[in-house]
Formats: structure tokens, sequence, C-alpha cells
């Protein structure tokens, strides 16, 4: 799948919804991802990322959802790099087998994808979900700027989306992050890297320094 711009709307959005400061949204997004704690979104009735087709991991160390979801609702993760992970099952239509009613079965026990799951993601990094369902949610997002400050971590963020859709070849071995998730999840972390850009750095000198901004981030996760 090659990542797009978010594509305008067939039809104006019912309404807009307030995605918050961005550099305040930024830093309680990259706490989230380094603590588990999970972000917490003004979803309303919107069940697109249930509804997606995704397979939800649950890691071993997931006690509360494990003794939360049904254990035939558990699937072995093929490929998993250590033992114990599985996915949470979904029905033939693609939902999320734990939905009912339009409502999580078991909310309070989600797994850590879900609580981190955040699709103002794609509005910041500008770029489409690939799932028209998550993408009309995500251009229904405003966010507002506090200061000079804030508006230029967006500008660097979608910047660095752009640089990994556009310059993947610049990466050892062209082995960018291919996926819209894992492209707009490393703008956000590697953001800084283009709030002051240097106009004479060569592709591959960048797709260094976003190597290192995600190994440092990842490290001190």
């Amino acid at each position: 799948m090659t990542p797009r711009p978010i594509p305008p709307p067939k039809a104006p959005p019912a309404s807009t919804l307030d995605a918050g400061d961005f550099i305040e949204w930024l830093g309680r997004f990259l706490a989230s991802l380094s603590s588990g704690a999970g972000m917490a979104v003004e979803c309303g009735d919107c069940r697109a990322c249930c509804r997606a087709g995704f397979f939800i991991p649950v890691g071993p160390e997931e006690a509360s959802s494990r003794k939360a979801i049904p254990s035939q609702l558990l699937v072995d993760a093929a490929g998993a790099g250590s033992p114990g992970h599985q996915l949470v099952a979904i029905t033939p239509s693609g939902d999320c087998a734990l939905l009912r009613g339009n409502e999580c079965s078991i909310y309070a026990s989600r797994p850590r994808a879900c609580r981190e799951y955040d699709c103002r993601l794609f509005a910041a990094a500008g770029i489409s979900a690939g799932i028209e369902a998550i993408d009309r949610q995500a251009r229904r997002w405003r966010f507002r700027y506090a200061d000079a400050a804030s508006e230029r971590a967006h500008q660097a963020t979608r910047a660095a989306a752009a640089f990994l859709v556009e310059h993947r070849g610049a990466f050892p071995g062209a082995r960018a992050p291919s996926r819209p998730s894992d492209i707009a999840l490393v703008a956000a972390k590697a953001h800084h890297v283009f709030l002051a850009p240097d106009g004479a750095a060569s592709p591959q000198a960048i797709a260094r320094q976003v190597i290192e901004a995600c190994r440092q981030f990842d490290a001190t996760a």
C-alpha cells in the first residue's frame, strides 16, 4: 500500500472535532507510547478501528486483557517474536470479535494496542490510513496551536511523514516503514529532526538521523 495524503471528503464532514493543541497532544501521545498508559480519544459513536479488520495483538504480559477475553477468541500469532503472543479474532465481516452492539465488551481491560490507538495520528502526519472509515474520522480532527512552536511541531511531523514516503530508498536496504500507521508513528517519534532541517544534508544523512531518533526514543521507552 502506498501512503498518500488524507483524501478530500466526498461530502463535507458532518462536524469537526477538536484535537487539542498540537504540541500538547504530541507530548501526551509519545508519553503514552513510553508508559503504555494509553490515550483518551473522544470517539463518539465512531468504531472505524474496531471494524477495520485489524487483528489486535495481545502480549503474554497483558494479564487483565487475557482474563477478560474469552479464550476461543484468541488465536496464535504466526511469526510472533516470542511465545505467548496472540491475536483477537475478527468476524467474517471484519469486526473485532469483542464488539457487542457497537461497544467494546471488555473496554476497561482492552489490549494495549487498543489503548494506544489514536486516529489523530493520521491527521497529525497528514497521510491516509488507507481505510475510508478511518480517513473519514481523521478528516474531522482539527488541531489548535497555542504558539508558533506548536505549529512548527505539526509542520515538522508532516514533513517527516512526507520524507518517509518520498525517500524510502534513502534508508538502508530501502527498509523504511511502508504501512501508513508505521509511517505516522515514526514521523511522530522523529519529528524533531525536521524542526530545523539542514538544507545541505543528503536524503541518506537525514534517514540516518530519523533512524537514530527512533532508536533513542525506543531505548528510553
